[in-house]
């Protein structure tokens, strides 16, 4: 099949180029796309403002680019819309017949206390929740199309301003993991490999409705700092107030309609991560 992928150089379109790739034909979209255009071979980049150049017409349009705000990142409200909302409707403007998938967020559920099934109502609580919410919409008005809704997906090449690599880096470099409060505090983590893995499971037969991506199992920040510190023979040290929610989902329906079978536990992503982010260095 021939693939577009938007937001390819991207922590997420990065890692599906490179599993894809072996077995389609892909195309991407970037807005860093002349940085890269030498480094991915058999992989055809844009930039956003080049659109209309693409002459092929794909089969599955992965719809990864995005806007975020995340961690200490605040995004402009023009930013977070013009691409979240306005570029999603170019790209159904410009490749109306492909199948399309739409990565979203967790995020659309806001600051919602109980357990997150495909069944939560919404309740986006930041700009950019409303935003994702937004491109969800314009996607499914299309009826050849799908959404994905992503909690925290980590591995190697992610953003570095995050709990995961905000701890490996302190364990790493200074020997110790600073966590805020009392760690009871959780979130749901899914590595990349099985992100792909519902990835694959969506375009395979481009299954249409509303897809929670998630990990069976939510961890405090406590059990996260101790894997880390067991992984790197680092300390934990307990300081300050955490208020944070915890964020515990169910998405049951989801791994059975899409027939998810197994996934990566949280201390065998983390060693991974954690080998590969000691070769950074």
């Amino acid at each position: 099949m021939k693939i577009l992928i938007t937001g390819i150089t991207g922590f997420l379109g990065s890692h599906l180029m490179n599993h894809l790739k072996k077995g389609h034909d892909v195309i991407g979209i970037s807005g860093v796309s002349d940085r890269f255009s030498d480094n991915i071979p058999n992989v055809k980049l844009y930039s956003p403002n080049k659109v209309n150049e693409i002459r092929e017409n794909p089969d599955i349009v992965i719809l990864c680019h995005a806007a975020v705000s995340s961690g200490n990142i605040d995004i402009e409200s023009k930013l977070l819309f013009e691409a979240n909302v306005n570029f999603t409707k170019q790209i159904l403007q410009f490749f109306p017949t492909a199948y399309h998938l739409f990565i979203s967020s967790v995020a659309v559920y806001g600051d919602n206390k109980e357990i997150i099934n495909e069944n939560t109502a919404v309740n986006p609580a930041t700009e950019y929740a409303v935003s994702k919410l937004w491109g969800e919409l314009i996607v499914s008005n299309i009826p050849t199309s799908g959404i994905l809704r992503l909690t925290s997906i980590y591995g190697e090449g992610m953003r570095e301003n995050t709990i995961i690599p905000h701890f490996v880096n302190q364990a790493l470099k200074n020997g110790k993991i600073e966590v805020w409060g009392d760690g009871i505090r959780k979130q749901n983590y899914l590595y990349i490999s099985d992100a792909i893995t519902y990835v694959n499971k969506m375009i395979e037969n481009k299954i249409s409705g509303l897809y929670i991506a998630a990990s069976k199992d939510s961890y405090s920040n406590r059990i996260l700092a101790e894997i880390i510190s067991n992984l790197s023979s680092s300390k934990i040290i307990f300081r300050g107030i955490d208020n944070s929610s915890s964020r515990l989902y169910d998405n049951s329906q989801s791994k059975l309609k899409l027939q998810i079978e197994s996934e990566c536990n949280l201390t065998e992503g983390l060693n991974k991560y954690i080998k590969w982010n000691k070769k950074q260095f």
